[in-house]
């Protein structure tokens, strides 16, 4: 199945009980909480976004309805996740990483600007 095909597509997998796509709008409510200078809530977005994302590993033990019939005699079967997988998983990873790694620039900025103000 291609990236776009589920990129567009994947929210009908609530339908089976498959909540991995939902990861997608987190990613983005992280990306905007990050350019908002929200990091403590980038941060926590983009953890249960990776967890969301994380339940798509489901489907390599559970098959899918390949049309939407759901006939059990017409079933997809996913044996491995490929390349395009890991890099959609590191896209989730990135957010609460860049979260963290921001806010802690924004705390050591803060403290040194309190010390300069209180030497001075």
């Amino acid at each position: 199945m291609w990236g776009v095909t589920l990129l567009l597509c994947g929210w009908l997998g609530a339908v089976e009980m498959q909540w991995g796509w939902f990861a997608n709008p987190l990613l983005l409510l992280t990306l905007i909480l990050l350019l908002m200078g929200r990091y403590r809530g980038a941060f926590w977005v983009g953890v249960v976004a990776v967890l969301v994302g994380l339940s798509t590993l489901s489907w390599y033990q559970h098959s899918i309805p390949a049309d939407e019939g759901g006939s059990p005699d017409r079933q997809l079967e996913l044996l491995y996740p490929t390349l395009g997988f890991f890099f959609w998983l590191g896209s989730l990873v990135a957010g609460p990483a860049c979260a963290s790694i921001l806010a802690k620039r924004e705390v050591e900025a803060k403290a040194a600007a309190s010390r300069d103000s209180v030497v001075v």
